[in-house]
This record gives C-alpha cells, structure tokens and sequence, in this order.
C-alpha cells in the first residue's frame, strides 16, 4: 500500500534537502572571504551555523533519522571522542582557553559530519554535492583571478601583497588548494557522460581558470594535492568517459599554465629593474592579456568538450580487449624494471640524495618565481616538524604539548627567528599537540572515510563516477594535509566531513524492516530527536561564548591601539565575562591599568594572564612591562619571557633596557616600549583590518608617542 505524503511535507523536505546541499559550498565560498575561517570568532559562528542546522533538521525535517546507520554512529563516536580529548588537553598544557579554541573547530567539523549522516545516502545527493562544490570553487577562483588580473579595477585591501595570489582567503597555499579540488570535480563534470551536456561543457570550461590560480599562487602543494586526486580519479572510475574528459581538460590545464609563465609582471617581487611606474604599467597590461588569453583559453576548451559530446553515446559501444591477469602483471614487471634501469642511466640516486638534503635543509626557502613549483625545499617545514615531534610529541608521546600549543612550543625551541604557528602537517602536529591518543581518534576517523569513499566507488555508472570525484577531492586534501594547513581553514575542510556523513550515512533506496512497532518507533524517534537536539544546543555554548570573546577582544585591541583604554578596558572586561579561561583579555586589561596609573590592578591582571597561559612568552612580557612602570623590578617576568622565546625581539630589548635601570628609569622606559597585542597572529593569513600585523610599525604603548624601535626577527 503506497502512501502519499501531504504536499507541506513534501515541500519542506525538498527545501531542508536543498539547504543541505548547498550548505558546504556556500561555506567554501563565504569562509574562503573570511580569512579561510582560521581566525578563531569566524569558526565558531560557522559552529554554530552548523549546530544551528543540526538542530534544525532533527526537529523538522521528515525521517530526520533515516540515515544513521553503524558505520556513521562509529566515525561520530570517534570524531565525538578526539573532540573530547582536545578539549581534555587543556588540563596538561594548563591553557585551556588555547584547548576551548581547538575543540571549536573540531566540533564544528562533527557537526557537519553529523548533519549530512543523519540525512541519508543516495547516488543523487552524491551527484548534486559534487557539482555545486565545483561551481563554489570556481566562484572563487574567478574573483580572485578578478583581484589578481585586473589591479586597476579591484583594489582588495591598503594590506594586499602581490607577492603571489593569496586573496580571497588570505594564504595562497590554500587558496591554491580550493582550485585544485576544483579542478578535480571539474574533470570529474566534463568527464560524466551520464550527465546534462552543458554541465559537461561548463566543466571543462572551468579548468583554465582554475589552473592558473594555481599557477599564481606558487603553491607546490596545491599543484601535487591536484596531481594525487587527478590521478585517483582517473584509477577509480575506470571508465571511458575519462578519457574524454582528460582530451578536453589537459590541452586547457597546459594553456593555463602558459599564460601564467608569460605573466610574471603581476608579482610585486618580479620587477626585473623597471621602475615602480613602469611595472605597474607592464602589470597591469599584463593582467589584461591574461584575463582575455584566459578567457580563449576557456572557450576553446568548452568548444572542444560541445565538439566531443556526441562521442559519449558511442562510448559503451567501444569494447577494448581486457589482457589476462598474467600478462598485466607481466607488463608492470617489464615497466618497474625499464623504470628502474631509466633511472639509474640518468643518475637518479645522486639526484634524490641531492633532494633529500635541498628539502631537509629548513634554512633554505623555495625561490619566488618560476623555479619555485620544481624546488625540493621544504620551506623551513622540516624544522616546524622537528620541533612538534622531538618537544612535544617526544616528552609525552601518549599526551602531546596539548591543543593548540604549537606555536609557543615552536617559539621557545625554533632554531631560526621565524613566526609559526601550527606544525604545517596535520599528521605531525596532531602527533605533537595531542599525542598518540588523539592521533588514533583522527586518524582512524580519517581511514574510516576514505575506505566508506573507496566502497562507493565500486557501484560502477553515475553514481560511482560521483564517488570516485569525492574521493579524489579526499586524496587531495589529504595530500596538502602532509605539509600544509588544511584542518586549521574551514574553508577548505567543511566539504570533506559533509561528503564523508553523506558516504557513512544509510542508502536510503530500499525499505527497512522496522525493529519495534509503528507506534512505539514514533515515540522513541522523537525521543532522540529531542535528545540530539538538546545536546547540539549545549554544545552551541561553546562557540557562542568564543564568537563573543572574540569580537570583545578585537575591539579591546582596535580601541588600545587607538589609546582609547575606557573602550578597551569594557571590551576586554566583555571578552573576559564572555570566556573567563583566555589570556588576551586580561593582558588588555593589565595594559590600561597600567596606563591609568591603578599598579596594584595591573600586576593582578599581569598574574591572571601568566596563570592562564603559562607557556607563552607574551604574558610574561606584559607582566614585566607593568611590573617596570609600577616601578618594581622586573627581571624574573622577562627571564620567563626570554625563557619561552629566546629569539623573540621584544623580549630581547625589555630585558636589556629594563634590567638593572633604577625605579625611575625603569618606568620610563616602560611607558616608550611596544605593546605587541596580537603578534601571535604573525605568520597566519592576513586580514585587511588585522590589529598589528607582521611588520606594523604603529604598536602602541603604555605612555604618548610612538614606542622605542624594535626590529621583528
């Protein structure tokens, strides 16, 4: 007996479904304008957007239940469990506010996870998520080619570097990233044969742009996260339709990458001795020729792609020979050994030790420019991994230096005076944060995807096309994760839990026997819906006492930058109220009393910052800082501050002027020096309105005028 359900609900289901897919790309597009969503107010209104949601959908949406199944309660249980030891990571590094950070982002990706697993699996869901995914990413690609291409029309920001395309999210690596998933969902639109024509076409036609992007920003792993998911998708689908894709694709990717050689005037650092009014005049023509050469670029590839459609109906006609298993191995036996043979004539061992030692070299940098995609540097990465595993995974391998530490652990221990702050691996650094506990419940979690994607892969037709694209875009990221930020952006990462609930979710194609009866079910449906419910708006807390600290301490900072202590001293009060466990708020705080002359306040508020965040050098220094102006010696503070960053400028020159000045002098010369605030932001994606960014020269101090000079390192 078929039941027909009433046209409100069918109604409401077609509009929560439709939210629901849309929703990881629209946060692709907005976050990727937000900074990438690093910093830490942006994650937590994306939390609880996503707990928003969650809730939103188990109360209205029909069979809001339909899809959890073992596999997706598994993975939630072990995504559920690593949320909980980040935030349990707060009682051994005793910096909890730095651990509440951490856990925001997790609980964002849970929620997304959570989210898209409660609602269930079909091939459709599948196809449609993939394609709205690759016009997000090419949304962005194409404006920020706009910023990039046409520098007289699009003025991003007074702070804006054309060193190489970081704009929209603020960090090029990632930047690059976004455009080589969209690549590969983009081969994944040309190459679907079971789908509309024009969206074919259109994927096709996006390759150029996307490409180039890549090319812009540098990214060499961008470039080989590309590579990686290409290649599995290609393995994966193993069908003709590819092939296709790849004729239409490839000639388009190539031309990119042309045209972005033939355009090195758009970087600010490639002058080649021409004047500031003559550069600017070559990049800007240049920028115009790229535009329309991309523009071509684009077109020929979708002429090519209209011109080859007829050639997917016919592809299930073409019946290649299949060769016996013994000759296929025969025939990798045979190229493994021409292979080896090739490298050996050419020198390959010398090469790859030469390799070794370029990339193992953290003092050497990768050049800027053309040489920069073919060089083995690592950056300076080995030493960030250096750091993470020998002093924070090694003295406590079960535990880790605890969440979100890293960067006072890479201050107190780097060889070289460098701004990091996360490990530029998520393997490593989770290792290094959160030990081989928390490594286990991630890693795990992450296999458990991957192998739910590998599954689907093998339905074969449409949907399993669609599969195979996600689990390339899965490769991909988790490729760039090796030696990259890609968990710390949200802009990059919501899609991937939201692809990996769907996988992990239960088919919802066939009917399922009921295990209690109809009327029993009904009550004990909504009693977990309910329940779910209740525990994503508990959770909700957490990022909307963060969102408010957050936005409380940009304004204390904007206001104390801008010697207005009343402002900062209410905000900061709001941002402490909000989120008691931070240090920032509290610094402010001492800052302003200090400045108002209230010495006894300041050095409470001095100790409150030390005691939340003991490893970090920047309390310390604000505790020396008020201990000199309250005229009291300050050399036990500045020790701790040199202590947790030998290299660290500021703390270098407090502790030369102030040690062994008398009372007097000491409180002079603490009311002329710099008041760092938010340099712990140093080293991450830039904002236009970001409060004392790398190299600012207009820090504020306790007293009037500008501070004494002090050199970044």
């Amino acid at each position: 007996m078929i039941v027909r359900q009433a046209v409100p609900v069918r109604v409401l289901r077609r509009f929560l479904l439709a939210a629901l897919l849309v929703a990881p790309a629209a946060a692709l597009v907005v976050l990727a304008f937000a900074a990438g969503g690093f910093y830490p107010g942006t994650t937590a209104i994306a939390a609880l957007a996503a707990l928003g949601g969650l809730v939103t959908w188990v109360l209205l949406a029909p069979d809001a239940l339909a899809g959890l199944g073992r596999s997706a309660a598994i993975v939630l249980a072990l995504l559920a469990a690593f949320a909980g030891w980040t935030l349990l990571s707060g009682t051994w590094s005793h910096s909890p506010g730095l651990a509440l950070i951490e856990f925001d982002r997790v609980l964002l990706y849970l929620a997304v996870f959570a989210l898209f697993a409660l609602a269930g699996r079909t091939g459709a869901r599948a196809r449609t998520l993939i394609a709205i995914l690759a016009g997000a990413a090419l949304v962005v690609a194409v404006i920020g080619l706009a910023a990039w291409l046409f520098p007289d029309h699009f003025e991003v920001s007074a702070t804006f570097v054309r060193r190489r395309m970081s704009y929209p999210t603020g960090y090029w690596n990632v930047t690059g990233l976004l455009a080589g998933l969209g690549v590969v969902w983009s081969l994944h639109l040309a190459s679907a044969s079971n789908e509309h024509w024009a969206l074919r076409v259109a994927g096709a036609a996006a390759i150029a742009p996307l490409v180039a992007v890549i090319g812009y920003t540098a990214s060499r792993g961008a470039l080989a996260a590309t590579i990686a998911g290409v290649i599995v998708y290609v393995l994966v689908t193993r069908s003709r339709a590819v092939l296709v894709g790849l004729v239409a694709c490839v000639p388009a990717a190539v031309g990119a990458f042309v045209i972005v050689s033939l355009t090195p005037a758009l970087s600010s650092l490639n002058t080649n001795g021409l004047s500031v009014h003559a550069y600017l005049s070559a990049a800007i023509a240049q920028g115009h020729r790229g535009a329309a050469s991309l523009v071509l670029c684009a077109t020929g590839a979708a002429i090519l792609r209209a011109a080859l459609v007829p050639l997917d109906r016919r592809l299930p006609e073409i019946r290649l020979p299949r060769p016996s298993r013994r000759t296929a191995g025969r025939a990798v036996a045979a190229a493994l050994v021409a292979l080896v043979a090739v490298g050996i004539a050419i020198g390959a061992p010398g090469r790859l030790s030469r390799a070794y030692r370029q990339f193992s070299n953290g003092s050497q940098s990768a050049p800027i420019g053309e040489g920069r995609l073919t060089s083995l540097s690592s950056d300076g990465r080995s030493q960030l991994w250096h750091v993470a595993l020998s002093d924070g995974f090694a003295p406590d391998p079960l535990l880790g230096s605890g969440a979100g530490t890293y960067a006072e652990l890479w201050n107190r221990y780097r060889p070289r005076p460098a701004d990091a702050l996360v490990a530029a691996s998520l393997y490593i650094g989770t290792l290094g944060d959160l030990g081989l506990v928390g490594a286990a419940l991630l890693f795990s979690a992450l296999i458990a995807i991957v192998l739910a994607l590998v599954r689907l892969t093998r339905r074969g037709g449409a949907e399993g096309a669609a599969w195979a694209g996600l689990l390339a875009g899965a490769a991909a990221w988790l490729v760039f994760a090796v030696a990259d930020w890609s968990w710390q952006m949200p802009t990059c990462t919501i899609w991937l839990f939201a692809a990996a609930g769907l996988a992990l979710s239960r088919p919802l194609d066939g009917e399922r026997k009921a295990s209690v009866r109809p009327e029993r079910r009904s009550v004990v449906t909504w009693a977990s819906r309910i329940a779910i419910a209740i525990v994503a708006v508990a959770l909700a807390l957490v990022p909307r006492a963060l969102e408010r600290s957050d936005s409380s301490l940009n304004r204390a900072l904007t206001d104390l930058q801008h010697n207005d202590c009343a402002g900062a001293q209410a905000e900061a009060a709001a941002s402490r109220e909000a989120l008691p466990e931070r240090s920032e708020p509290y610094m402010v705080l001492a800052y302003c009393a200090a400045r108002d002359g209230r010495d006894k306040a300041a050095l409470l508020y001095g100790a409150a910052a030390a005691h939340r965040d003991p490893a970090n050098w920047e309390v310390y220094y604000t505790e020396g800082l008020v201990q000199a102006a309250a005229g009291r010696q300050p050399r036990a503070a500045l020790h701790a501050a040199l202590l947790h960053n030998p290299l660290g400028s500021y703390a270098i020159e407090a502790s030369a002027r102030l040690d062994g000045a008398s009372a007097g002098a000491r409180r002079q010369v603490a009311f002329r020096l710099p008041i760092p605030l938010a340099v712990s932001l140093c080293g991450g994606p830039t904002a236009a309105a970001q409060i004392a960014p790398c190299g600012n020269p207009s820090l504020p101090t306790l007293g009037p005028g500008a501070p004494v000079a002090t050199v970044r390192p």
